[in-house]
């Protein structure tokens, strides 16, 4: 989907790591799903609620990024961004883009990053992987460590 590439690009986060989201969050065009604090996961890439307020400041409703894909994934950027603006870590960012509790945040990053480790090993082949991994931090986030802030790309 080109909307990965054009999100990441406006907001300057790893297309990768937005696919490696949706493939952890599972989300689809229309879903609304309730969370056990009484807020809802909305669409593709399950944008929660309580992001509500300020996504409607950047124009867009619940309905619209519930709706539409290409729009779910654009806020999802928008949200990976804000987070990442605060920590300046990216996995701290994907980690906070599930919860800012970290013994909820870590284990989503945990499977973020072995997700993206999957996309980049399809892209380039497993004959080829073993000589590319710097596509990601060769350290994923653990509690109380920070992981590497570098992350290279295939051009």
């Amino acid at each position: 989907m080109h909307c990965y590439d054009a999100a990441a690009q406006y907001y300057q986060v790893p297309a990768i790591i937005l696919k490696a989201i949706h493939r952890v969050e599972g989300g689809k065009r229309g879903d609304r799903i309730a969370d056990a604090n009484g807020t809802f996961d909305h669409g593709f890439m399950q944008i929660n609620t309580c992001w509500k307020p300020l996504l409607h400041q950047e124009g867009w409703t619940m309905r619209f990024i519930t709706q539409n894909d290409c729009a779910n994934i654009f806020a999802a950027a928008w949200i990976l961004r804000q987070h990442w603006n605060q920590t300046h870590n990216l996995w701290l960012s994907v980690a906070d883009y599930h919860s800012e509790n970290a013994a909820y945040g870590y284990p989503y990053a945990q499977k973020v990053y072995q997700q993206a480790l999957s996309i980049a090993q399809k892209k380039v082949g497993p004959a080829q992987f073993s000589g590319h991994k710097e596509i990601l931090p060769t350290v994923p986030l653990k509690k109380n460590v920070l992981a590497p802030q570098n992350v290279r790309f295939f051009p």
